[in-house]
């Protein structure tokens, strides 16, 4: 999910978050699923299953758990390109 798509909708949910702070908020995030992957030894699918289920209950929690279902409904089907390490 790029981070324009990003920005909209968290802009349709009412809140205001720059292009700045998703991409260091991204960042973060990114280097934890490194952390717990590397840590656990799981596949990027289990953490993100584990992930789901928590970030599900958490907004069922505090009462956005249909917007937060509504947000996976339409998110983008977008294929990345894969970047190659070169040994």
């Amino acid at each position: 999910m790029d981070s324009v798509y990003l920005v909209n909708t968290l802009r349709h949910c009412g809140t205001n978050m720059t292009d700045d702070t998703v991409e260091k908020i991204a960042y973060e995030v990114d280097n934890f699923i490194s952390l717990m992957v590397t840590k656990y030894r799981l596949d990027p699918l289990t953490l993100g299953s584990v992930m789901m289920a928590r970030l599900m209950l958490a907004n069922q929690y505090f009462g956005s758990g249909d917007d937060f279902r509504q947000l996976l409904l339409n998110i983008p089907d977008v294929k990345s390109k894969v970047v190659e390490a070169v040994h």
